[in-house]
């Protein structure tokens, strides 16, 4: 699995947030944006599913949305936004039907076997999966998990 720290600057995402405790409780948020949008013709770009507020592996706060600069459609389409401030991660770079076994999976490595060899540890921050526009069923679609971390010595 290719890993690499890259530091991301601030950005703002829209989307619609919701606390995700049950099985499929983020795959609804993704159905709910999409349809919005397209109901509204709204074009946006790759998507981005941000976790924050996190208590457990199962209850957290996620957020399912895109980069749209029209504050309008905020308002109108009663939607959220978040903040990602400037930070580094440890971004894993996936191939393959997004699922939360992929996700799972790279988590696992970069927490367990990759972090430590460059001297890395996770922060409290928003991690964030990355979904560029594509085909998500196909095995060579390409996402990416970014991870918060900061240098063990901070």
């Amino acid at each position: 699995m290719k890993v690499r720290i890259i530091k991301k600057p601030t950005f703002e995402i829209v989307g619609i947030k919701r606390s995700c405790a049950k099985k499929g409780d983020c795959s609804k948020l993704w159905k709910e944006i999409n349809s919005k949008l397209k109901e509204n013709k709204i074009k946006h770009g790759r998507g981005y599913g941000i976790s924050y507020n996190v208590k457990s592996k199962k209850e957290f706060s996620y957020l399912a949305g895109y980069k749209i600069k029209d504050t309008n459609i905020i308002r109108d389409l009663d939607l959220s936004t978040i903040e990602i401030m400037s930070q580094e991660y440890a971004i894993a770079f996936l191939k393959g039907r997004p699922s939360n076994s992929l996700i799972d999976e790279a988590w696992s490595y970069v927490k367990e076997s990759y972090l430590g060899l460059k001297g890395y540890k996770i922060v409290n921050s928003p991690s964030l999966e990355v979904f560029p526009e594509g085909n998500k069923s196909s095995s060579d679609y390409e996402m990416e998990l970014w991870i918060p971390v900061e240098p063990v010595d901070n």
